[in-house]
């Protein structure tokens, strides 16, 4: 599966890409998305899964472990990305794991899933 995030309007969005394919996933700007709140219940009370389960966006963290390439188009805010993709981005933290590992030398969040990108 191919993932693409984007903040376009969904004109923009389709005269870039008219047809992105049947096994590619499209996340486009919703209003309805809940930020993430840092209650860190995604590593401790559900381990994998957001804590919000009140829009579409709590299974992020599996769903970027199940893609095997990540498009990502966004607006440049105050060098970063818009608030949208960093909501979704920021959601995704299930894909990690709390505890730590240390990897060349350099400490780092395990990984949950054995998805190398």
């Amino acid at each position: 599966m191919k993932l693409i995030i984007h903040d376009l309007p969904k004109e923009e969005f389709h005269k870039l890409m008219p047809d992105p394919g049947k096994d590619t996933l499209v996340i486009g700007e919703d209003p309805g998305i809940h930020p993430c709140i840092g209650c860190f219940g995604c590593w401790l009370k559900t381990p994998g899964t957001c804590m919000i389960r009140s829009d579409a966006y709590g299974d992020m963290g599996y769903l970027i472990s199940q893609s095997e390439k990540i498009t990502i188009i966004s607006k440049c805010c105050y060098g970063g990305f818009s608030c949208f993709v960093k909501n979704v981005l920021d959601r995704s933290l299930p894909y990690l794991h709390p505890d730590f590992v240390m990897k060349n030398g350099e400490m780092h969040h395990k990984q949950r899933y054995k998805k190398e990108f």
